[in-house]
């Protein structure tokens, strides 16, 4: 978006104007006679920047590393010297080239396969751009990106692997240095279908405080069938810990898939009431352009705990499986072998549904031991509520029948993560009120030296 006017590149036409009130896309306004074919298009310092190109018919001005941008407030002006050069000047021909551009605080980020390189701008009619020192990480594309108002940006790169651009003290030409956010779910990450990443998708959910991909998980997946999410709330974002980076993961029911093209964010009305005007305190959903061409909503609603998406195109939303999994834990013990023996669990509220599948998994997934499922059926006498309490009579307890489940527990390493999936035919809420785990040390403890 420049100039209150919208702009596209797809790699296959001339890039277009959007006219928003027809709707239809025209050719843009004295585009390059040789119709170079961009693929990425992006809006910053008041210019117009495309890149992209393929090597089909490449040319000492138009090849996989040449990005070309308009005058200034005027992308309806393109001049053959308006060209941001010397990007991967290193890099042999064809070993390199353009997969996206973004922004990062006050810097224009351009993506390659192989490093990401800050410009600067300069605002010098001679030298209008200035490329910084590049980070040694490369993008899987533009649309892997996801920031928090320019300031605070995750992406992937081209081998699936999730990073931050981390701020540290810098020397002249430093923009900072990304630092990867998948180490303890590296097991997911080697299971991604590689030649799919360059399609993975990025987005930043404002009201859930997540960072949420698209991708095919699976060798053989042809289509997204899963979100990869991360949880910022507890996230220290100018100096993120690795390990404490909390991962969550939605799949859809009956192994049918999310086949998220493209994401974006609705805003949706607190009034629904159809005269309602737009309301700036909504609250938000995750919308699906598909490549089947259905828009879909993925809703988490602020009033509940349900997750839902409509995945089988009836127009219904379905509840969508859930997996929660909590950090790795050595229990003060780094070194020593550990197993968890038993686990209890508190549920609420009792139910003949289906209940959670716990599993222990060590060592950043390494190993992990036999699936085991809750009991939710309940042995927990629910007490009364507050206001009709009696002291020394009546027990304080949940007003819902609560299950207290005790499982037996095999398997042992370093360290241990608790995973818990859960499958729901319908709309029921549930909650894990407590969870106490009871971990024996296996061998001997290595000697302090």
């Amino acid at each position: 978006m420049i100039e209150g006017k919208l702009y596209g590149a797809n790699g296959t036409d001339v890039p277009f104007e959007l006219n928003t009130a027809t709707p239809n896309a025209t050719p843009i306004q004295n585009w390059y006679s040789d119709t170079r074919i961009p693929s990425y298009v992006h809006a910053q310092f008041g210019y117009l920047f495309m890149a992209g190109y393929t090597f089909v018919g490449a040319t000492g001005t138009r090849n996989p590393m040449t990005i070309n941008y308009s005058e200034l407030q005027d992308p309806t002006t393109w001049l053959a010297g308006n060209t941001v050069d010397k990007i991967g000047g290193f890099g042999s021909y064809g070993d390199e080239y353009i997969t996206g551009l973004f922004r990062h605080r006050d810097f224009m980020m351009i993506g390659t396969n192989r490093r990401i390189y800050p410009v600067a701008y300069t605002g010098d009619f001679f030298g209008r751009f200035a490329i910084q020192r590049p980070l040694e990480v490369g993008l899987a594309h533009q649309r892997a990106v996801a920031s928090i108002n320019g300031e605070f940006t995750f992406f992937m790169d081209p081998n699936g692997e999730i990073h931050t651009i981390r701020e540290v003290a810098r020397g002249f030409g430093d923009v900072g240095v990304s630092r990867s956010l998948t180490g303890k779910i590296r097991n997911y990450i080697f299971g991604l279908n590689k030649s799919r990443i360059h399609l993975s998708h990025a987005v930043y959910w404002e009201d859930r405080g997540w960072i949420v991909f698209a991708v095919s998980q699976g060798v053989n997946q042809s289509t997204h069938n899963e979100l990869l999410i991360l949880d910022i709330n507890q996230l220290q974002l100018d100096d993120p810990d690795p390990k404490q980076a909390r991962w969550l993961r939605w799949t859809s029911l009956n192994d049918n898939n999310i086949d998220a093209n493209a994401m974006a964010l609705l805003l949706r009305d607190r009034d629904t009431s159809a005269q309602s005007a737009p309301d700036r305190n909504g609250f938000q959903n995750l919308v699906f352009g598909t490549t089947t061409g259905w828009a879909k909503r993925f809703i988490a609603d602020e009033d509940t705990t349900i997750i839902s998406f409509d995945e089988d195109d009836n127009g219904d939303q379905d509840v969508i499986e859930t997996e929660v999994a909590t950090k790795y834990f050595d229990f003060g013990a780094p070194v020593s072998e550990k197993a968890v023996v038993e686990a209890i669990f508190d549920v609420e509220p009792s139910s003949d549904i289906q209940g959670p599948t716990v599993i222990i998994e060590y060592d950043y997934g390494i190993s992990q031991s036999r699936p085991r499922q809750i009991d939710m059926s309940g042995n927990v006498g629910a007490g009364v509520q507050l206001g009709s309490f009696v002291l020394d009579t009546d027990r304080l307890a949940s007003a819902q029948q609560i299950t207290r489940h005790r499982l037996a527990l095999v398997g042992s390493g370093t360290n241990a993560s608790l995973r818990i999936q859960k499958d729901l035919s319908g709309t029921e809420q549930w909650k894990i009120q407590a969870a106490t785990l009871l971990v024996e040390q296996r061998g001997d403890t290595p000697e302090t030296p």
